[in-house]
């Protein structure tokens, strides 16, 4: 059986609007499923809304219980199916996801077979914008690269601040590498430099003051970005020594910032353990709640305090 068309509009709600245009040919036995061809996506509308900061993703061993509080079984299709697609992405694809909005082009191969789905091929991002660190930045260069599962594409991206706002002729940028599930984001600039500089250009378009706290915030800004790329690996290890909620982060600004380790070693007992960045002075806190929303807070370090915290909100 052959399927044709032109312009098709699906729409998959609440993100996804595309027109299709088939050409494919399907061939069904009682024992297989082929699907062979090609579907043009000429137009597309892609919008992905923000999740909350407090969302997190399913591990991979997460295991389904049925309603007897057994193990779900896989579900899979009666009659296997195997696929051979080419999807040729066209000039009018446009996504909007996560602080990205661009411009996508591109071509596909969709393999399907008893392994499971598998993408092959490359997305490129021929103009667009990126929303990070404050800035609207400009997409200089954007590739998607698939090589077999369809969520695990490699990323390399580069987005740089607009250069007519930029002193001294410097470009500078986040480069963006890694896996889709496990990001990585590093700052660059054209000529290169350090990276307090770089960052300096990329959040003010000029460089680093000759005064110390100048250069001491965006040093502890820097700092504050690789915390949060190793929030991932900091909660693992706090599963595996039995603290809940372990994480790593920064508090402070300029002179006075710390680098904060934190976890519940007990229900409702909090230990946070800070180190000065500039000054190496420690701060030890200990939280511990009382009731819901009434907390008993003692804190020891260059200072002593013991403080019973409410928690509301307006």
């Amino acid at each position: 059986m052959t399927a044709k068309g032109s312009r098709v509009r699906i729409t998959v709600p609440p993100m996804v609007r595309l027109d299709v245009s088939p050409d494919v040919v399907f061939d069904a036995t009682p024992s297989l499923f082929t699907l062979d061809g090609r579907v043009d996506v000429p137009w597309a509308r892609i919008v992905v809304h923000d999740l909350p900061e407090s969302a997190v993703g399913v591990s991979s061993d997460v295991v389904m219980l049925n309603n007897d509080l057994q193990p779900e079984t896989p579900q899979t299709a009666s009659i296997p199916i195997n696929s051979n697609l080419t999807v040729h992405v066209g000039n009018n694809v446009r996504i909007d996801a996560f602080g990205l909005k661009a411009r996508l082009t591109g071509d596909l191969k969709v393999a399907q077979d008893k392994q499971g789905l598998g993408l092959n091929g490359q997305i490129n991002i021929p103009d667009g914008r990126f929303r990070a660190y404050g800035q609207d930045l400009l997409v200089r260069k954007g590739e998607l690269l698939f090589s077999g599962p369809p969520d695990q594409p490699l990323l390399n991206i580069e987005a740089i601040r607009n250069p007519d706002a930029t002193e001294d002729d410097v470009i500078a940028g986040v480069r963006v590498t890694g896996t889709a599930d496990e990001p990585k984001a590093e700052i660059f600039s054209d000529p290169a430099m350090p990276q307090a500089e770089a960052l300096s250009y990329l959040l003010r378009g000029q460089g680093l003051d000759s005064n110390q706290s100048d250069s001491a915030a965006m040093t502890s800004m820097l700092i504050g970005l690789g915390v949060a790329q190793s929030g991932q690996v900091v909660g693992k290890i706090g599963e595996t020594f039995g603290v809940s909620n372990l994480a790593l982060d920064t508090q402070g600004v300029g002179d006075s910032s710390q680098v904060v380790v934190s976890g519940y070693v007990l229900p409702g007992l909090q230990v946070k353990y800070g180190v000065g960045i500039f000054d190496s002075l420690a701060t030890l806190t200990l939280r511990y709640r009382l009731m819901p929303k009434l907390y008993l807070e003692a804190v020891s370090g260059v200072d002593q305090a013991l403080d019973l915290l409410y928690q509301f909100e307006f």
